[in-house]
């Protein structure tokens, strides 16, 4: 795991495979989402990326997402690449759930902010 600053608390590696949404789901035919749920430090705007197909297929799909700005730079993501793969899948407003549902507009630029909170897209 990664320290605050961003050194290695572990002389241990361990190698995790991955696979992006759309390769996981395409094997399902006609299968659509209606919520997904993320909390994988830092990655999500990777996530987002690879759910474009996802997405398309999946009118109501809603997600889940945590925001936290210091994972996110740990794992080579910016805020605004997220709100980028945001945009792209068609989520133009989120809310912020820690704050009462309090709405932002993606466009506008997520909040800068170092806090952890939790976001619900909806397109």
């Amino acid at each position: 795991w990664l320290a605050p600053d961003g050194s290695s608390q572990s002389a241990t590696t361990v190698i995790v495979e991955t696979t992006s949404l759309d390769a996981y789901f395409s094997q399902i035919e006609g299968m659509r989402i209606d919520v997904i749920k993320m909390d994988i430090e830092g990655a999500e705007q990777s996530a987002l990326e690879g759910a474009s197909g996802v997405s398309l297929r999946s009118p109501a799909l809603k997600i889940i997402t945590e925001y936290n700005a210091a994972a996110m730079r740990r794992a080579g993501g910016s805020a605004q690449g997220l709100a980028a793969a945001m945009l792209a899948l068609g989520f133009h407003e989120a809310r912020i759930i820690e704050q009462a549902m309090r709405p932002i507009r993606i466009g506008d630029g997520l909040p800068s902010t170092e806090a952890t909170y939790d976001l619900l897209l909806s397109k």
